[in-house]
């Protein structure tokens, strides 16, 4: 593998972060991933950084800070995809530093992640770099009308 970056992602990402996330089974459109990529970008309590090898984009990582009336401020990852022809190379792991960094920046000491109790490798990975388990939970969705 050659040289990575990180950088902040960039609207013409869209084409590449849409297909990661599916291969991770999200069916995530060029249009409708610019069309968020752009909201974000104004946002102060998010920001998106994808890695890049021979200016391919190669995963992406969403992270967004957020205040709980009972639990105070934390930040928590919205996604994170890398390629699956890169994966356990240690990309992943990098983007996670990344976003460390950006909470501690941005006044959080906690990151949080959600993964679906099917995915085994997922939830392996987030313990072996230090996440600990807090609990498991229902998910449930209102489609407002």
């Amino acid at each position: 593998m050659n040289e990575i970056i990180i950088r902040t992602a960039l609207i013409s990402d869209a084409t590449a972060i849409s297909g990661l996330s599916n291969q991770l089974g999200y069916p995530a459109t060029k249009e409708d991933t610019e069309k968020y990529l752009r909201l974000l970008k104004h946002s102060e309590q998010d920001v998106v950084y994808v890695t890049v090898s021979d200016k391919d984009v190669i995963a992406w990582i969403h992270v967004f800070k957020t205040i709980r009336v009972e639990s105070g401020v934390f930040c928590e990852i919205g996604g994170l995809v890398v390629d699956e022809k890169f994966r356990r190379k240690g990309i992943g792991e990098k983007l996670i530093e990344k976003a460390r960094i950006w909470c501690k920046k941005n006044g959080s000491n906690k990151l949080h992640v959600r993964s679906n109790v099917k995915r085994e490798a997922t939830k392996r990975f987030y313990l072996n770099i230090g996440f600990r388990q807090e609990k498991m939970q229902n998910v449930f969705e209102c489609i407002i009308r």
